[in-house]
């Protein structure tokens, strides 16, 4: 019976529901088709060295962030049974001098999902434009001098005290409108998922892109570009929720990443006084899904033919600021999210357009224009 001991996923530096976990290496111990998982844990009956750095990607803006490492130099382990296909797609990941490290499990499914075997043979493809119907609203203006100190970093212009709300971006021209996710739903067994980084970083103190879409199981990346400290809590769907992370960024550079494995939207925004900071993260469990661009186009290609159910996902964007009883505001409170659904049939390689309009009342519809 062959064995063989290999490195598997650490969760060290990553940050768990409860906020900081203890930092653990884990190792595959690889008997006759069974994994065992060693981890090392604060207590336990295994010690092993800590795996050298490895080089990684550059961030966002193609400059190595360098943040302080969230690893451990060696820690202590627990034996375990564990599936090969249980674990998460990626590990939790830290950054130092430039150097990213991070374990990802070599083989991922998503469970309910499965990539057909030599690709999807007469796709279809979807697109198409969420477009504003109406008066284009004049964008909410958050208030910069809520954190006064950090308005030299927070304002992009001299002379600025205020930032428009990035929950509704409107193109005057096409009228399209940024930031709606698109899915089709349904889809059990079709394309492979694409290969791709995704992060939000803050700058100027607001975090961007707004909307990013994930594969459940895959590791999503915060970083920091500003020089003085950031935070990103995590919620289920909104604040208040279940806490899905909670990362301090302090300085100029500093990046964290983790799996999300339960899909759903997940809410970030930052703890460190900036309370206008939000973005959206869109967790699925399978590829079929786009974010509309900056003139609201999205499309969806490879789709096997047959019947399906559209979601159009964009967030609430009417902002009321919660005071106190002397009138200071405390939070920013946002409308609940907008979902509509249509259904389509796609035919072999059949190639269809779709527009649906959006409007003040919070309300998506389906126009006639295709």
């Amino acid at each position: 019976m062959n064995s063989k001991l290999r490195p598997w996923v650490p969760t060290g530096g990553g940050s768990g529901r409860d906020g900081d976990r203890v930092g653990r290496r884990e190792f595959l111990l690889e008997t006759g088709g069974i994994a065992l998982s060693l981890a090392a844990a604060a207590a336990g009956i295994f010690r092993f060295p800590a795996p050298a750095l490895a080089s990684g990607s550059d961030s966002a803006d193609g400059t190595p962030p360098a943040g302080p490492s969230h690893e451990p130099s060696g820690s202590l382990g627990i034996v375990s049974l564990r599936s090969m296909r249980s674990g998460p797609c990626d590990g939790p990941v830290g950054r130092r001098e430039g150097h990213e490290t991070s374990w990802p499990v070599p083989s991922c499914q998503t469970a309910g999902y499965k990539v057909a075997d030599g690709g999807v043979k007469d796709g279809a493809i979807l697109t198409g434009f969420v477009r504003w119907e109406g008066e284009i609203p004049e964008p909410f203006r958050f208030d910069l001098l809520l954190k006064p100190e950090d308005l030299p970093y927070s304002r992009r212009r001299e002379g600025e005290t205020t930032k428009d709300s990035p929950r509704l971006i409107i193109d005057r021209e096409s009228r399209g409108v940024r930031y709606t996710v698109v899915t089709v739903e349904g889809i059990a067994e079709g394309k492979p998922w694409p290969e791709r980084r995704v992060e939000i970083v803050a700058d100027h103190c607001e975090f961007f892109p707004h909307v990013v879409w994930l594969q459940a199981g895959k590791n999503f990346t915060g970083g920091n570009r500003d020089p003085i400290p950031n935070s990103m809590h995590a919620y289920r769907g909104k604040v208040g929720g279940e806490t899905v992370f909670n990362w301090m960024l302090p300085s100029k550079g500093d990046t964290r990443s983790e799996p999300i494995e339960e899909p759903g939207v997940v809410m970030i925004v930052c703890d460190s006084g900036h309370k206008w900071e939000s973005a959206y993260i869109y967790v699925s469990e399978h590829p079929y899904v786009d974010v509309t661009d900056e003139k609201g186009r999205f499309e969806i290609t490879d789709i096997p033919p047959g019947e399906y159910e559209v979601k159009f996902w964009h967030e609430g964007w009417k902002v009321t600021p919660r005071r106190d009883a002397e009138g200071r505001i405390e939070q920013y409170l946002y409308s609940k999210d907008i979902i509509y659904k249509t259904s389509v049939s796609l035919g072999p390689r059949e190639k269809k357009a779709l527009t649906v309009l959006l409007n003040e009342a919070e309300e998506f519809r389906l126009s006639g224009d295709r």
